[in-house]
């Protein structure tokens, strides 16, 4: 779990990669981050400049796995198609299928619209997104 804000593990070693912090632009997100702080899944960083980020802790997954707590998320399931209905949402999987009541989408723009199709009005308004 994390995708952009990653922690690999190679025997007794442990390395963040991707998003080397976060940062938070709105209310809500900043309340979360520093709900997570106290929760001990981040924690404040200064950087040389004096500019104050927040990282995860111990790795940059955390923030990602603090966030889950209580969701049911499923790990190594690759879906390959996600379409709404009258009660929330229909994910598929290898001729499996869940039911969602709500989707959070991490993957870069190009495959959203691959898994909801170009139709679905969110590919139109994450049309000028671009990855750093």
């Amino acid at each position: 779990i994390g995708g952009r804000v990653a922690t690999r593990r190679a025997g007794n070693l442990r390395f963040d990669h991707g998003a080397p912090y976060v940062t938070a632009k709105g209310d809500d997100f900043a309340k979360c981050l520093r709900g997570l702080i106290g929760t001990g899944h981040a924690a404040p960083w200064i950087d040389g400049s004096g500019n104050t980020w927040t990282v995860g802790r111990p790795g940059m997954s955390e923030i990602a796995k603090g966030m889950a707590i209580g969701l049911d998320v499923r790990l190594g399931t690759q879906l390959t198609a996600i379409n709404a209905d009258d009660v929330g949402w229909r994910l598929h999987h290898d001729g499996a299928e869940y039911a969602a009541s709500h989707v959070v989408m991490t993957v870069p723009q190009p495959q959203v619209v691959g898994l909801l199709g170009r139709a679905h009005p969110i590919v139109d308004q994450i049309a000028d997104v671009n990855m750093a």
